[in-house]
């Protein structure tokens, strides 16, 4: 049983993190409701909370039934080749040369579609609330599976798949995915994903975790204010009733609490496969963000003044300079024909140089394709907002599909920027947010980058409250980088370009 003891008096009944969401925090509870709502878990759904499991990948939470429905999705995906496949043949030799079904053509294309929506989270858990936005997040995994397998199937001669197996394969792939929609949206409403983390120390930090924009959004969990005595005796008594353990993970707020918590209880805790997590490191590895508070500062300064930070910064700067150079030449087509498109929509000036704030602060400047009209500065604010009166017509169509930023390469050859890192500002929007929050300057502790965490993360920033959002995530990013995380946002990237996420 779990109770609150010396804890202050609090009415007793589940408090909601906000209506209609699927976080709540609880503190105080009077130890008969709670037993009444544990024994409810136990016996109403034991083995559906059995099952629920989860795993890290490079960070990030994922439920393992969100992995069953990709494993779902390449079955369907192995249906939809073999239906292709007929489809094709049946049409042969009216419209199309003879296409015979091919083993490891078809391995090939169901793991280039299962991998392109593994990249989207076509089956994250928000997806499931919108038929639009599973419709949207679809596409555009299709749309990136074409690309890539056009590139696949030119590097690999012997795998020559036919453009039309490509084309009736993806239409076919997007039916039978919406068969697998209904499992997506009843895995989503499942009481049974719902996690019980219980909090070593005081309401507030319950109430807090519950009510993290993300924690609405996405999480299903319930977070409970209580004591590592009350977390002792849960244990003992799963222990002698053979029940599972009324609760997943274990936060422990050691700023909130001054009773040394019983290590032994912990390490059984540990023992039984739960997650004990400090309230800093929950919200890094659950939300993919850093607090904001002094400690956080700490610990950054100290990540970036490593022997491994060293390390850390010489395989990015190899990593930008090969990879940098790869992407220049493969772009540089695609550069020439926006150039040639921006001059006779609305004459010269094709490229914009603006100051930005780079590494220690240094001031450089930033190159990009123009996408206002000229002299835009001294028409309005440094920063663009929604709907942009300067914004031009082909400018807005660069903006949606990130285009404007190819000219950036060449801060990143010249070694003034990085692929991923932190998105460089100007040095008066780095003055104004550096005043609500002096934690800011700790962004430029890394290079500035083309993409980076908080832009697959996060949309642009228009307010101050944002801009503290986008700074959690980039000093996560701060204290985080490696070689891994910088593939893991490259990889993300195409998601924002083909969604037309994030540009204005």
């Amino acid at each position: 049983m779990l109770a609150d003891d010396g804890a202050e008096a609090l009415p007793h009944h589940v408090i909601p993190a906000k209506a209609g969401t699927q976080g709540e925090a609880c503190a105080g509870i009077d130890a008969a409701f709670l037993q009444r709502k544990l024994d409810s878990r136990l016996r109403g759904n034991d083995k559906k909370v059995r099952a629920v499991k989860h795993v890290r990948i490079a960070g990030k939470r994922i439920q393992m039934v969100e992995l069953y429905l990709y494993l779902l999705a390449a079955l369907a995906s192995g249906v939809a080749y073999v239906v292709a496949v007929q489809l094709r043949t049946a049409a042969s030799p009216a419209l199309f040369s003879p296409y015979g079904m091919n083993l490891s053509d078809a391995a090939v294309m169901v793991a280039l579609a299962t991998l392109t929506k593994i990249l989207m989270r076509v089956y994250e858990h928000s997806t499931a609330a919108s038929i639009v936005r599973y419709a949207q997040v679809a596409l555009t995994a299709a749309v990136l599976f074409f690309f890539a397998a056009l590139i696949l199937f030119y590097v690999l001669p012997t795998t020559r798949v036919p453009i039309s197996m490509v084309m009736i394969f993806i239409a076919a792939d997007l039916a039978l995915g919406l068969l697998i929609l209904p499992a997506h949206q009843y895995f989503r409403a499942s009481p049974a994903l719902q996690r019980a983390i219980v909090v070593i120390g005081d309401r507030k930090m319950a109430e807090q975790l519950a009510n993290h924009r993300l924690s609405l959004m996405s999480q299903k969990a319930s977070y409970w204010a209580t004591s590592s005595a009350d977390i002792a005796r849960a244990l003992d008594d799963a222990d002698r009733s053979g029940e599972k353990v009324p609760f997943d993970e274990i936060i422990i707020d050691r700023d909130a609490t001054h009773e040394l918590p019983d290590w032994s209880a912990l390490l059984k805790a540990r023992d039984q496969g739960m997650l004990i997590q400090t309230p800093d490191a929950f919200v890094e590895s659950e939300f993919g963000e850093a607090r904001l508070k002094d400690e956080t500062a700490f610990d950054v300064i100290v990540a970036a003044s490593s022997n491994w930070n060293k390390l850390r910064g010489a395989v990015k700067r190899v990593f930008d300079l090969l990879v940098g150079s790869a992407l220049f030449v493969v772009l540089l087509p695609v550069a020439g024909v926006v150039a040639l498109v921006i001059y006779f929509n609305d004459g010269r000036s094709i490229f914009y140089r603006q100051q930005r704030v780079g590494l220690n602060g240094r001031v450089f400047r930033i190159w990009k394709f123009r996408t206002m009209v000229v002299d835009a500065d001294r028409k309005g604010p440094e920063s663009t907002k929604a709907h942009d009166p300067r914004v031009t017509g082909v400018g807005h169509f660069l903006r949606r599909t990130h285009l404007d930023e190819i000219p950036q390469l060449i801060n990143v050859l010249k070694g003034e920027m990085s692929l991923v890192g932190p998105r460089p500002q100007t040095p008066g929007n780095v003055t104004a947010w550096s005043k609500d929050s002096p934690l800011y300057h700790l962004r430029h502790l890394v290079k500035p980058g083309v993409t980076g965490w908080a832009q697959v993360r996060f949309p642009y920033v228009e307010s101050s409250e944002q801009a503290r959002v986008k700074l959690s995530h980039d000093l996560f990013y701060v204290k985080h980088h490696s070689l891994a995380l910088d593939l893991l946002v490259l990889a993300l990237t195409p998601r924002i370009i083909l969604a037309g996420e994030g540009g204005r």
